[in-house]
């Protein structure tokens, strides 16, 4: 953008913004002004119904006053009983000072049937059919009653109060009299209408009421001869204000009076009374200030736009000089800028030349491209890139098209040199001017060298993956032959007990002996396992999944990323299960992760744990063994399988992720289930999303109860001396304590490394032998051991793992020269191994 548009666009923008700011500044004068006028309205109209108010509660508080008076009562009941035609003076004197101090025109004293008894003024004028309403009203009601505004007999408004008196002798009150206080709306009322706070030529306080389909005017007129109570508008006038106070609307309204007037009129409604109060004044004369207001402004702000545009044009013409100083600037910087340009291209070592993309012929090529190609400028430029370009001529057709388009990557080509040889180059290419015409210009980089080095490097990368791969084979193999090793000490342990017992003639003996070679040959090959898996011991706990799974949840959702909606629904009074809170974390992860990468756009995942047992039946049709589980469920709504990736899921290395995947993360999610004596099953359809289940065993089930047995008479045995077993895995532990005491030894058995070290401090005796488990929860074996040399410094040491000794002494449990003795192990062995520690 050029420093004059720059100008002009600021100078729009100010005035723009001084036209909005204007206006804004106008219209929020005009409303504050409205705002004003309408309050001072509402305020006058709210102080005289105020004023109304109050005067009709005092005329109602006078008839109170008086007809509780118990003197003038006991006077009045007097006066009638004795049939005089004049009241006595004091009645005449109450009545007249009542009269003197509210200005009552005329107090009369009426009988109940409302004949006139006596009047204060000489005549003794007869009750109107208003008046006698509202005494028969009073008696029922037993309380004064204050009329409407209307006319008496000469015409003139005025309103009465009626006094009730009552004969309260006997049971019943009785009508005795009444008394009608006569006040014209002339004295006291329509002085309260005329005065206005502020001097105003418009200005009206009104007075109406509802009778049919009219709205009547109660007061005098300002702006007209007729008189009150003449003035009567049909309520279809909805324009006019007093027409909508008397149907209901209440507050500051627009419209037009009596005259025609446009005016604007605060309503509200007199308390306890069928009136209306309407004070309005004319449009013209409310707004008139704001009108020179208003002119004053708009002369401002012409003013000032005035300014700016003057401003505007003195820069416009300045504008006009410096444009023909820039064109002549700019020839001198075009001239100077080619010059530049001319020279980079010649000079520069890296390889440019310039095309034209309509036939792809070679217009200019710098001293660079013709030493790297071969050929002089002069031949190149009467060549085509595609005698250099090995690409289909669709291809560099297409290069040439988004090199037009301004296509901001670089092409990767091979080019063939004048001695044949071909090289592979990168272009970048940009369209530029050349006079008339619109050409490429193209830098362009050898990347053969580069090329081979990157192809070396992903060769070595591949290797370091599938080296890589076959470690985590060998780390998945090595955790699930520590758990073989487990299940092998039991069968092995337990086939030497029964064969103990068997005579030797048994048909059993047979079976007995094939499992015992089973399981050794089991053994020798778990061993070959762990010393390929070099893998660290787990760490079995006890765990509250719902526990350790809510830890997990916020960086498994993190990990689901903000498309996914992973809920996380734990099972009531959940079972625990025993295995290494790591695991957990490990298995969610891959599941998560898998779940992930199968929801295109947004998805949910679903985590979920529950209590499970499985019959026969049920356990049967899951292909596996019956009992207690703990089943952790995650679901999605994702892609889901075919049947064909449901068959590989499992195995390792397959992936459908191409080269995203190691394909090792569900093989490694069943290696860690089996692992913990678990299994697992999968859902999955094409489109319905995929369910795994994890069924793990719960943890303190009833468990078979390994039968005692004795020993061969023959094997090694003990002479009395103490030794301490630990070992968690109850089965084991109980195995071994009945060995070791039917070979002679008094065993301290113990299952935490914790009850060991209680059960030492509480011996009185020596502990010969310490025989314990490596890894065991809270402490390994090593830890165990160093704390009880405290207590016993000349006790022994014999460790036990499903580990080799090599794997355990790299972990920084064990020393390479400890004595150690390898899971699975037969009682035999156990038996040699003990007392060729305490020999020595």
């Amino acid at each position: 953008m050029t420093r004059r548009s720059r100008r002009t666009l600021g100078l729009s923008v100010l005035l723009a913004a001084l036209c909005a700011l204007g206006l804004w500044f106008y219209r929020s004068q005009e409303a504050s002004y409205s705002r004003r006028v309408e309050d001072e309205l509402l305020a006058v109209a709210k102080l005289k119904v105020e004023q109304i108010a109050a005067w009709r509660a005092e005329r109602l508080g006078d008839g109170a006053v008086l007809g509780n008076n118990p003197l003038f009562r006991r006077d009045l009941s007097r006066w009638l009983a004795s049939a005089a035609p004049e009241p006595p003076e004091a009645i005449r004197i109450v009545l007249e000072n009542l009269r003197r101090a509210y200005r009552y025109d005329n107090i009369l004293v009426v009988s109940p049937s409302g004949r006139v008894l006596w009047s204060l003024e000489p005549e003794n004028p007869s009750l109107d059919a208003t008046s006698l309403l509202l005494l028969e009203r009073a008696f029922r009601e037993r309380r004064a009653q204050l009329s409407d505004l209307h006319e008496g007999p000469q015409g003139v408004p005025h309103l009465g109060l009626v006094v009730p008196f009552l004969d309260r002798t006997g049971t019943a009150s009785r009508p005795v009299a009444g008394l009608v206080l006569v006040q014209q709306a002339q004295t006291h009322l329509y002085p309260l209408l005329r005065t206005w706070p502020v001097p105003s030529a418009t200005a009206e306080a009104l007075l109406v009421r509802r009778e049919g389909d009219r709205a009547v005017y109660l007061n005098p007129l300002r702006h007209t001869p007729q008189g009150p109570l003449k003035l009567r508008l049909p309520l279809l006038r909805q324009d006019l204000p007093a027409v909508q106070a008397v149907r209901g609307t209440t507050g500051v309204v627009r419209g037009v009076d009596y005259r025609g007037e446009k005016v604007l009129a605060a309503l509200l409604p007199v308390p306890d009374s069928p009136w209306f109060l309407e004070t309005k004044v004319d449009v013209q004369e409310a707004f008139g200030n704001w009108r020179q207001e208003a002119r004053l402004i708009l002369a401002l702000f012409g003013a000032l736009l005035a300014l700016l545009c003057s401003a505007g044009i003195l820069l416009w013409r300045r504008d006009l000089q410096d444009q023909a100083s820039l064109r002549t600037q700019a020839e001198a910087q075009r001239e100077s800028s080619e010059e530049r340009y001319r020279s980079l291209f010649e000079d520069h070592r890296a390889m440019m030349w310039v095309v034209d993309p309509e036939d792809g012929s070679i217009v200019d090529a710098n001293p660079a491209a013709a030493a790297f190609y071969g050929w002089s400028r002069e031949e190149l430029s009467h060549m085509k890139v595609g005698r250099i370009n090995t690409s289909p001529p669709g291809a560099i057709r297409k290069a040439m098209a988004d090199g037009l388009a301004g296509s901001p990557m670089p092409f990767l080509f091979q080019h063939r040199l004048a001695d044949g040889e071909l090289r592979d180059v990168e272009t970048y290419t940009s369209p530029i001017s050349w006079g008339h015409r619109k050409l490429l210009f193209s830098i362009i980089h050898d990347v053969t060298d580069r090329l081979r080095l990157e192809r070396e490097h992903r060769v070595l990368q591949d290797r370091l993956v599938q080296a890589q791969k076959m470690e985590s084979v060998g780390r998945l193999a090595g955790g699930v032959a520590h758990d073989f090793n487990n299940m092998l000490q039991v069968i092995l342990g337990t086939c030497n007990l029964i064969l103990d017992q068997l005579p030797q003639e048994d048909p059993l003996r047979e079976d007995l002996l094939e499992i015992h070679k089973a399981a050794l040959r089991s053994a020798e090959l778990t061993r070959q396992l762990l010393a390929f898996g070099r893998r660290q011991p787990a760490v079995l706990q006890v765990l509250d999944l719902n526990e350790t799974i809510t830890d997990l949840v916020p960086s498994l959702r993190r990990l689901a990323g903000s498309s996914v909606d992973l809920s996380w629904i734990p099972g009531e009074d959940l079972w625990s299960v025993r295995m290494d809170p790591f695991q957990v974390e490990q298995v969610l992860t891959n599941l998560t992760t898998n779940a992930r990468d199968a929801i295109s756009g947004f998805g949910r995942v679903r985590v979920e744990t529950r209590n499970v047992t499985l019959n026969e039946d049920s356990a049967r049709m899951l292909d596996n063994r019956p009992g207690d589980y703990v089943l952790l469920s995650l679901s999605d709504d994702g892609l889901g399988m075919s049947p064909e990736v449901r068959e590989h899921a499992f195995e390792p290395f397959f992936s459908t992720k191409d080269d995203l995947g190691t394909g090792l993360g569900l093989s490694t999610v069943e290696g860690i289930v089996v692992q913990n004596g678990g299994f697992l099953h999968l859902d999955s359809e094409l489109g319905e999303g995929t369910t795994f289940r994890i069924y793990l065993p719960r943890w303190g089930s009833s468990a078979s109860p390994l039968r005692e047995t004795p020993l061969d008479p023959n094997l090694p045995r003990g002479q009395g001396e103490t030794i301490l077993l630990v070992e968690d895995e109850v089965p084991i532990l109980s195995l071994e304590n009945r060995t070791l005491e039917a070979l002679g030894y008094r065993v301290l058995a113990a299952e935490t490394p914790e009850k060991a070290l209680t059960l030492a401090a509480e011996h009185d005796g020596s502990i010969h032998l310490l025989v314990t488990d490596v890894v065991m929860p809270g402490m390994n074996g090593r830890e165990l051991a160093e704390n009880l040399w405290a207590l016993e410094p000349g006790m022994k040491c014999l460790f036990m793992s499903g580990y080799t000794a090599d794997i355990i002494a790299r972990q920084g449990i064990l020393d390479e020269e400890v004595q150690f003795l390898p899971k699975p192990f037969s009682m035999n062995d156990l038996a040699v191994k003990v007392r060729e520690i305490l020999r020595f």
